[in-house]
């Protein structure tokens, strides 16, 4: 019980580092009005990130969106590099400093244009020495 707490306890953490989460429809309309199935078939092609919450729902953290509403440039190679395909573990990932980046984000790396920097970092997660 207790450890199903810290874990929630984790994710709403990473949720407002994430700046929050929008639920598939606000996501769709903030992304340029594009319906639920859309949010879901872009979510399973992995061109961005939804995190699974009660029942078979996802939201969408805001994190990957610009402030025009478009998705992060290179969220889709960076989803892809992974080896796992767990989205709690891969927002962790986007939003932990890493000595990869000097310190820096993967988020940051990719808003700022270092899309193969942050990549390395999603292919390095979860090997040996990584």
């Amino acid at each position: 019980m207790r450890a199903t707490a810290r874990g929630n306890q984790f994710k709403a953490e990473l949720l407002e580092q994430a700046g929050g989460a929008l639920s598939a429809a606000e996501f769709g309309e903030r992304v340029g009005h594009i319906t639920q199935r859309a949010v879901a078939k872009g979510r399973k092609d992995l061109r961005f990130l939804g995190v699974p919450v009660a029942g078979n729902q996802y939201i969408y953290p805001s994190v990957q969106l610009t402030d025009h509403g478009a998705i992060v440039v290179g969220l889709h190679d960076f989803l892809n590099a992974f080896h796992t395909r767990d989205p709690w573990t891969q927002l962790m990932v986007l939003l932990a400093p890493s000595p990869r980046l000097g310190g820096r984000r993967p988020i940051d790396a990719l808003r700022s244009g270092a899309i193969a920097d942050a990549v390395q970092v999603a292919r390095a997660y979860g090997e040996h020495g990584a």
